[in-house]
Formats: C-alpha cells, structure tokens, sequence
C-alpha cells in the first residue's frame, strides 16, 4: 500500500504572509509530528509567476498511511488551525489528499 499526501492551502492577503508563516509553524510542527510537515509557497501558477496582487497561498503538506488516517487526522488537528486561520487573517483554505505514485 502507497503514502497519501494530504495538501491544504491558505489563502490571504500577500502582505500577511510572513506573519502567517511565523505563526502556523509551530502550531504545524506540533500538531503534525512525525507526519513529515512541509509548508510551501504559491510561486507560479498557469504558465506564469504568481502575482503578490491577487494574494498569497501557502500549502501545507502532511504525509499518511492512509485516506482514513489523514481524514481523522484533519478533523482532530487540522480544523482548529483552520478555525483560527479565518478568524485571524480572513483568508480561506481548500484541502486535497493526494495518493503518491
């Protein structure tokens, strides 16, 4: 059986990124441990750079056994980052979990 990688994206206003990034690495770090945590910026996008105007996107990557292990995973851990994400930056998110080949 394969890894699963489960992919959430933050989305907010760009000027707000640096901050986000300080204040979601320790909640990340702990609330994923041992699951292999990235955090990644949106640099380019349809065939060209991504544009600071239109905002900022973060995607933070967790690696799991299984769909099941990462959906438990995001409904006990995740959905209080998310929570407090909107209401301290008014940005949104979308979430994917990915199967690696």
């Amino acid at each position: 059986m394969g890894k699963f990688v489960h992919n959430t994206t933050f989305m907010m206003v760009a000027d707000r990124a640096v901050e986000f990034v300080e204040w979601v690495r320790p909640l990340v770090d702990s609330a994923a441990r041992g699951m292999e945590p990235r955090l990644s910026v949106l640099r380019y996008v349809g065939g060209a750079p991504a544009g600071e105007e239109e905002g900022m996107s973060v995607a933070l990557q967790v690696e799991g056994d299984s769909i099941e292990d990462l959906l438990i995973w995001a409904d006990r851990k995740l959905r209080l980052i998310l929570l407090q994400f909107e209401k301290r930056y008014q940005g949104i998110t979308f979430s994917s979990i990915f199967e690696v080949l």
